[in-house]
């Protein structure tokens, strides 16, 4: 018994089976329940946040968690096609752990990988803005064998010093050299309100020719009288 199928606004029909050599894209048509197979592609954007694990080129470790919002190309078939044939037997791309997106959360955390251990932290910290902007690119690289296009993309980096160990980077070294040199700026200060504070504390000296016991000298610091 035949089947008719309509795709949604956002969808198309990916069809395998008798009678097709590959995969068919179609809006509707009908099936054969037992020797073909149609799925309903999901062709809409869809956001995919992937949490990755890296280390600069110093060996310091930190964690991007990149989010895109990415889709095929709908005016493009051939795009169709490749994308199709990745997600299927799944509605989108964005079904955690099907194979669709494990394939591409692969790509991702290799690219952000092998960037981030190109750069050093304090680099990093620098240019972020063109540390992404190179792995969206290389990434992009990647996609196009899949047919997705990656319309937006959101980083996000935990870079906490007591648990990444950021603290034996140049950067914390430079806080290092700051607080002690504010440290030390404090003591030169203390240092020289103590020496303020000698030079008007007089000196007596014992006098016996006098009329007094004692005879007043000068300051320390100063000029005697």
């Amino acid at each position: 018994m035949n089947m008719y199928h309509v795709a949604g606004p956002n969808e198309y029909l990916a069809i395998r089976g008798l009678g097709i050599k590959d995969m068919k894209l179609c809006k509707k048509a009908y099936v054969l329940p037992l020797f073909q197979k149609c799925t309903h592609i999901y062709i809409a954007p869809v956001t995919c946040a992937f949490r990755v694990e890296a280390k600069s080129v110093e060996n310091l470790p930190f964690i991007m968690t990149a989010s895109f919002e990415m889709c095929p190309r709908a005016d493009d078939k051939t795009m169709l096609l490749l994308y199709a044939k990745l997600v299927c037997p799944y509605k989108k791309l964005s079904i955690p752990n099907c194979p669709a997106y494990n394939r591409v959360y692969m790509i991702v955390e290799r690219e952000i990988r092998a960037i981030a251990s190109s750069v050093t932290m304090e680099k990093f910290f620098k240019d972020s803005k063109v540390f992404k902007e190179n792995v969206v690119y290389n990434i992009q690289l990647q996609l196009n064998q899949f047919g997705l296009v990656i319309y937006n993309a959101i980083f996000e980096q935990d870079l906490d010093v007591h648990k990444t160990g950021i603290e034996n980077s140049s950067l914390a070294s430079k806080k290092d050299e700051s607080k002690r040199a504010n440290d030390c700026d404090k003591k030169i200060k203390s240092t020289s309100t103590s020496n303020k504070n000698k030079k008007h504390k007089a000196v007596y000296f014992p006098d016996d020719e006098s009329d007094d016991d004692i005879m007043y000298l000068g300051f320390i610091g100063g000029i005697a009288i």
